[in-house]
């Protein structure tokens, strides 16, 4: 069965997105990436959260609310 819609906290309460902090997360998995080099395992789970974390940066001029692992748009 699938649960209704559930939200962790109000969307009102939903974390801004820092875009100087995701800026440096992104950067930090950049440096991983070069130090286990691009034939790791463990490049490809760096390398997809940092994408993610870009992602994240592009979007927050349009959307810059996120609830849990989604981005969500609030309207004004």
């Amino acid at each position: 069965m699938i649960a209704a819609n559930t939200v962790p906290f109000l969307a009102s309460q939903a974390p801004d997105i820092d875009p100087v902090e995701t800026r440096w997360a992104a950067g930090e998995l950049a440096e991983l990436l070069q130090q286990v080099g691009s034939d790791s395992p463990a490049a490809m789970v760096l390398d997809n959260a940092r994408r993610e974390l870009e992602s994240l940066i592009r979007s927050a001029e349009e959307t810059p609310r996120v609830v849990g692992p989604f981005r969500v748009r609030i309207a004004a």
